[in-house]
């Protein structure tokens, strides 16, 4: 079952602990975060997709990589329980990603 208040609880953690954020700060984070849950090997990120999220997994690993023009894939960073993953060159510029991330394993909090 998905549980979203345990997610935040988490990622609430995480912002106390490495950011120093107060309630107020906390609250704030709250109202513009999204949760998603994931299945395992469904996308975060398609290459061609506009990256317009940071990620942080609260629970899993996501996985990015790059498939070149002979179909090979090439593994670029994994994100495992609170760590960060987006396409930052894509997020920041607004430019169609060419990555792609995806669930690896269990569910992520954006």
């Amino acid at each position: 079952m998905f549980n979203t208040q345990k997610m935040f609880e988490e990622f609430k953690q995480y912002l106390i602990e490495k950011a120093g954020m107060d309630e107020q700060e906390i609250a704030a984070v709250r109202a513009v975060s999204v949760e998603k849950k994931l299945r395992r090997k469904h996308y975060l990120l398609q290459e061609g997709d506009i990256c317009i999220n940071n990620c942080f997994v609260a629970k899993g690993c996501l996985r990015m990589y790059h498939v070149d023009e002979n179909g090979n894939e090439h593994m670029l960073r994994f994100a495992a329980e609170n760590w960060w993953m987006s396409d930052q060159e894509s997020l920041n510029n607004g430019t169609p990603s060419r990555l792609i991330s995806m669930r690896w394993k269990r569910q992520r909090w954006c």
